[in-house]
């Protein structure tokens, strides 16, 4: 069937005389076909038992799927005279057939393909079922094989991994040979490995649907193709030589186990001996002898046939001689030692010594550098630390390393309040929608989006398929580039569709909050003179479609064949209305879009695409100015996208599995969270329309969720929740706050409570796209710094505190914060003015906000624009509220503040003064009065009728005191 030969490779061919002499060899088991008897060769038929994880964990990311595929691939490329079983396991163990022919793969797919998956897992318990089919089923002249697939994850039944190793490789001194399956990406690496080196098999990652056919066809070759089995390579010392190691291989007296030989095949052991002899200069001296012992395939338990042979020296007086050593030895030492490091750096990444660690990955990146030929240190960074990936701890480390090529910190430390975070990091031109299309190419099976309340789980390429279809419907109905589609929903899988359709068509996505009411809508639909509208019928308690007829009530004539023409919203072509079919004709229904647009040809669309400028705008998120009117900020397809990018780049082991339950109309919500997979292979998980406690708990706990994002509040409601203990969060390894500063002391207890592996805040705003800073920057070994400042920027972006004329202020002074760089808005939509306040002519954004800065260039936060009220994450400026507030007939004058807010953050304040002929209003009325003029969130929560405010000597009312005096009424009215 094929020839076996083994030969010796010395470090050196010399030792020399009279000395013990530390000596190395390399071993090559050479196998080759015999092509003149391969057509004629039969292989054995095999005895295939395959154990199934249907555990719980195997839901996520279609991993339950990829391995059934995996078992209907194998029952394909069976002969029909093998024989096959299958085990499946979650908490307990089912036999779902046994003994079957593969003739009958027919009626065994159905079978297959009807496993759900169930509860916890026993993955021990399966391989046990699987060996004892193997003891109940004796076919003689078959071969022995098991396939175990799983994810590995969380095994039950009392055995650790090492008991699991342990009883694995009993089963194969029993003659079984197991191969594992690690399937899906976040798979425990160690665990899966470790079956397959423990039972003598080979290791295959199933990361994706493409890759199943090809690993199990390269599985079953290798079965097919074994040319000798129980192979054992036994070497020992003579002339007073003494072997002392075989590398990977413990008992020294037992030799080396390779299991089986494939044919075609090249195998190679490593052997440390030392040699000594007294001898004339030049004498050739036998120091090994080696025998390789191994069973044909047809005959395992019958006697083994031996390939034998010597390895010699000559011992001679010159040291010169041994000076040159073999590179075939020394690249096998070299990565047999870099391989050793492994469990090393496991054991010591898992006991929190990082410093360690980072030192023996730097020593085994040294090593293989040496032999890989790998000049990009970034590149053996990313081969080595992969092997660890599913420790939480890896993702510090791995930051550790970058800073070595990516560094944020100079050695000199800075002298004035300017950061400039330089990068490696190299743009991307592209815009998002083609971005999301190339990872959607890459990656077309893999969930990129959950929406636990709606029940929908959308793969990358039914995604992209929606998103098409619901474009081509748009470029039919006449959107062109430039134009401004509104998008007034809450969190839903419309809301992300539509931002991947309007970056494809260019148009302008303009995000509403789902809260507002008809003013706030017609204005933010009006500022910016939007073309289209895509809005849900109700969102919670608000009548969102009433809301619009009442502003649109030429709507219950128009038609959807012609454009709408309405009177106060005159732009307004188009609305589309999600959910089921409206029986309001002038409405267009999302899902017949979508059903539409599978029938259209996309020939254009891609043409379209393929035009866009990634500098072109691509979103308006409406902010609020210091007039109370809310701003159009206008960002780009560039700008967002390299933001996505460097914060991927920065925390992207963090995100693989993020959770999202901030809502999508802040900027927060997208840049920072949902947009995340036009750039990367990652899970978005949406717990609910609108924030919910117990849902974002529960998505956590359901969905394995490594990261979360949110506004202090969602992280307050989720510590004082009295059902926090039912749900597990122990996955949550990063989270990040945004939209207001909090104080140490309550990150701190973030990490503690939840408990949260990490937790850091950064600083950004509408108009620099939401991130310009990060805590995550400074390690874990710099906790004050992460925990108590903001950060430092992103890459690529420059920061400076600076005083009225823009100079950088000396370190540790306050300070305006001033940003520049890529993602910074083109300016307020249709507002050249207060573009012109914000933005300078070189292309500095002031900020407004107050902060110091320190030698490394971390911001601390002082204290926000004057009057500004952020509460539960939303801005809110007083003088709207106020000026809302004296629409009432009995109102003189009003002032609006904030309290500090455990909940919220803050809340709103307002002190009234009434008009004379006015006592009979009540705090109520004005409630009442604001309800139908401003969104929930405005409406103060405290009001108190005045007679007078307090004010300074010239007339200007003190709002910080006001406040104090409402804080002290509160305390006192709680006694």
């Amino acid at each position: 069937m094929a020839s076996i030969n083994i030969r010796c490779i010395p470090d050196n061919s010399y030792a020399i005389i009279g000395v013990v002499n530390n000596k190395r060899a390399r071993f090559e088991i050479e196998t080759k076909k015999n092509e003149e008897n391969a057509e004629a060769t039969k292989r054995n038929p095999i005895n295939l038992v395959l154990v199934l994880d249907r555990s719980g964990s195997m839901a996520s990311n279609n991993k339950l799927e990829f391995a059934k595929k995996a078992v209907i691939s194998v029952l394909d490329l069976l002969h029909d005279d093998d024989v096959v079983h299958l085990v499946a396991y979650d908490d307990s163990v089912w036999n779902v057939f046994e003994n079957a022919c593969a003739s009958t793969r027919q009626v065994l797919y159905s079978v297959v393909n009807g496993i759900k998956t169930g509860g916890s897992t026993f993955l021990s318990g399966g391989i046990e079922a699987g060996a004892k089919l193997f003891e109940k089923y004796v076919h003689p002249g078959y071969s022995k094989r098991m396939f175990v697939l799983s994810d590995g994850l969380a095994n039950v039944g009392l055995q650790t991994k090492d008991e699991i190793m342990k009883a694995v490789t009993k089963y194969n001194e029993n003659g079984i040979i197991i191969d594992s399956f690690g399937v899906g990406e976040d798979f425990d690496e160690a665990m899966m490995k470790g079956i397959a080196e423990a039972g003598r098999g080979q290791f295959f990652f199933l990361e994706s649907a493409e890759v199943i056919v090809t690993l199990i066809t390269k599985a079953l070759q290798s079965v097919f193709d074994v040319c000798g089995t129980k192979a054992q390579l036994i070497i020992r010392g003579r002339n007073d030589a003494i072997v002392t190691k075989i590398w990977g291989h413990e008992n020294i007296a037992l030799g080396a186990n390779l299991g089986d030989l494939h044919a075609d095949n090249l195998r190679a052991i490593l052997c440390d001996f030392t040699a000594s002899a007294t001898v004339p200069d030049g004498t050739e001296v036998e120091v090994l002898d080696y025998q390789l012992k191994y069973n044909r395939p047809d005959d395992v338990e019958g006697e083994p046939l031996i390939v034998s042979g010597q390895l010699s020296l000559t011992f001679v007086n010159d040291e010169s001689f041994i000076q040159e050593i073999h590179p075939k030895v020394k690249i096998l030492h070299t990565v047999q030692v870099a391989g050793e490091m492994d469990d090393r750096i496991a054991q010591l990444i898992d006991s929190n010594k990082r410093d360690d660690a980072i030192a023996l990955i730097t020593e085994q990146i040294n090593l293989l550098r040496q032999v890989e030929h790998l000049d990009d240190e970034r590149g053996m960074i990313a081969i080595t630390t992969k092997r660890f990936i599913t420790r939480p701890q890896i993702t510090w480390i791995i930051f550790q390393f970058k800073k070595r090529y990516n560094s944020t910190t100079s050695s000199t430390k800075l002298t004035s309040s300017y950061f400039h975070h330089v990068s490696s990091l190299p743009f991307v031109y592209k815009t998002l929608s083609q971005s999301f299309d190339e990872t959607a190419a890459k990656y077309p099976d893999h969930e990129c989006y959950i929406f636990k309340s709606e029940q929908k789980r959308y793969t990358f390429k039914s995604l992209k398929d929606e998103v098409d279809s619901l474009a081509a419907s748009l470029m039919e109905l006449g959107f062109e580039k430039g134009d401004r589609f509104a998008v007034w929903l809450p969190n839903t899988s419309e809301n992300v569709a539509m931002s991947f359709a309007a970056s494809k068509l260019g148009l302008i996505k303009v995000n509403i909050n789902p809260a507002y009411v008809g003013r706030e809508l017609e204005y933010c639909i009006n500022k910016v003179g939007c073309k289209g509208l895509l809005l849900s019928p109700t969102v919670k308690i608000i009548e969102s479609l009433s809301i619009f007829r009442r502003l649109v009530p030429e709507l219950d004539q128009h038609s959807i064949s012609r454009e709408l023409s309405s009177k106060l919203l005159p732009t307004l072509k188009h609305v589309i209305l999600t959910g089921k079919q409206s029986s309001i004709s002038g409405l267009h229904s999302y899902n017949n879009l979508i059903e539409h647009g599978k029938k259209l040809s996309h020939t254009e669309l891609n043409e379209r695409q393929a035009s866009i400028n990634p500098d072109s705008p691509v979103a308006i998120y409406y902010t609020s100015g210091t007039t109370g009117q809310p701003k159009a900020a206008t960002l780009t397809n560039f700008g967002i996208l390299n933001l996505v990018h460097a914060q991927w780049e920065h925390l992207g082991p963090y995100f693989t599995r993020l959770c999202v339950p901030i809502p999508f109309f802040h900027i927060f919500a997208e840049v920072v969270g949902v947009l995340n997979t036009a750039v990367a292979k990652c899970q978005i998980i949406v717990p609910a329309i609108l924030p919910d406690t117990v849902s974002t708990m529960k998505a956590i706990h359901e969905e394995k969720c490594t990261a979360l994002i949110g506004a202090p509040i969602i992280f307050r409601d989720i510590l004082t929740h009295p059902d926090k203990k039912k749900y597990n969060l122990s996955s949550l390894a990063y989270s990040a706050l945004g939209a207001s500063p909090m104080h140490y002391d309550f990150l701190r207890q973030l990490e503690n409570e939840i408990p949260v592996t990490r937790v850091a805040q950064g600083y950004g705003m509408t108009e620099n796209a939401a991130l310009l800073t990060s805590g995550m920057w400074a390690g874990d070994e710099d906790r004050k710094r992460r925990l108590g400042s903001l950060g430092r920027c992103m890459q690529r972006l420059e920061i400076k505190v600076a005083d009225r004329e823009g100079n950088a202020v000396p370190i540790g002074q306050q300070g305006e914060i001033w940003a520049r760089g890529y993602p910074i808005m083109i300016g307020y939509y249709g507002d050249p003015e207060k573009t012109k306040e914000a933005l300078t002519s070189s292309g500095w954004l002031r900020t407004g906000d107050q902060a110091t800065m320190d030698e490394d260039g971390y911001l601390y936060f002082v204290g926000r624009q004057k009057e500004m009220i952020i509460r539960g994450g939303i801005n809110i400026y007083p003088i709207e509220i106020e000026n809302t507030i004296i629409e009432h007939p009995s109102v003189a004058e009003a002032q609006v503040f904030s309290i500090p807010d455990e909940r919220h953050g803050e809340e709103v304040c307002a002190w009234i003064k009434l008009k004379p002929d006015a006592s009979s209003c009540q705090i109520e009325d004005i409630k009442k009065f604001l309800a139908d003029k401003l969104a929930f969130f405005k409406i103060p929560k405290y009001i108190r009728f005045v007679d007078k405010f307090i004010m300074t000597p010239t007339g200007k009312v003190q709002k910080f005191k006001l406040s104090e005096s409402m804080v002290n009424e509160l305390k006192e009215a709680k006694k």
